[in-house]
């Protein structure tokens, strides 16, 4: 039973730390009127990852690794 929590104790920081990932969010508007951009993409450069924002400018891409 100890040598199982031993184990467990040595294991856990590095299963714990491969689950971390990030979120980007925020909106987007005209730089001119102030006004909301709906259906505008939105591209993490050098990624595969991306949003496109709401009729509210708003987005948010998850699962970015560290």
């Amino acid at each position: 039973m100890k040598r199982l929590m031993l184990i467990w104790v040595l294991f856990m920081p590095a299963i714990v730390q491969g689950a971390i990932t990030g979120k980007i969010m925020g909106r987007i508007t005209d730089a001119s009127s102030s006004k909301p951009l709906s259906f505008v993409n939105v591209v993490l450069q050098s990624t595969t990852l991306g949003a496109i924002s709401n009729d509210n400018g708003d987005y948010f891409i998850i699962n970015i690794p560290p």
